[in-house]
């Protein structure tokens, strides 16, 4: 159970199925791979069974997923900031221009010094530190009210490591997550 404003660790080792249980939580299972006993409830509904469409409804305001490596949540061949205008649009109905500028403001929220510039970047333009911050923009960008991160300090330096774990802690305190 995870409560309003509370943090839970999962802990294992590699290979343990630490990024799997994230995966299964919002139906996002390689392919081949489904949850066969057990239960996921959120705001008391089992998500387990649960077809594409309610699924993709549920992670868009209810719950977002940070993954460890932004380059798995990231398009490399899209600017980052129409990433995040993508998933604004579809979860708020936003016009692209109310989009975009709510991108940047995401942008910014997370950290950026040139959100704006960031916006017009692509992923691999960026440091993993600022990728990171990307990603976390664009899975803060529906306004989840559960946000699953999935080691999302790995291979970044301890400074940056420290950043990124503060600047979660402090969108949650700030949005009650």
């Amino acid at each position: 159970r995870v409560g309003a404003g509370e943090t839970v660790g999962v802990v294992g080792e590699s290979g343990s199925g630490k990024s799997m249980m994230a995966k299964a939580v919002v139906s996002l299972l390689p392919k081949g791979v489904q949850v066969r006993k057990g239960h996921v409830r959120f705001r008391g509904e089992d998500l387990v069974g649960h077809d594409a469409k309610r699924m993709r409804a549920i992670r868009g305001r209810g719950i977002g997923l940070l993954l460890q490596d932004p380059f798995t949540m990231l398009n490399p061949v899209l600017p980052c900031g129409e990433q995040i205008v993508e998933g604004l649009r579809t979860s708020r109905r936003l016009s692209r221009h109310e989009a975009s500028r709510e991108a940047t403001a995401r942008l910014a929220e997370v950290g950026m010094r040139d959100p704006a510039g960031v916006a017009q970047s692509y992923p691999f333009q960026l440091s993993g530190g600022m990728r990171q911050r990307v990603a976390l923009a664009a899975a803060l960008s529906s306004d989840p009210q559960l946000l699953i991160a999935d080691e999302p300090s790995t291979a970044l330096d301890v400074t940056t490591q420290a950043e990124i774990l503060e600047l979660l802690r402090s969108v949650q305190e700030a949005r009650g997550m």
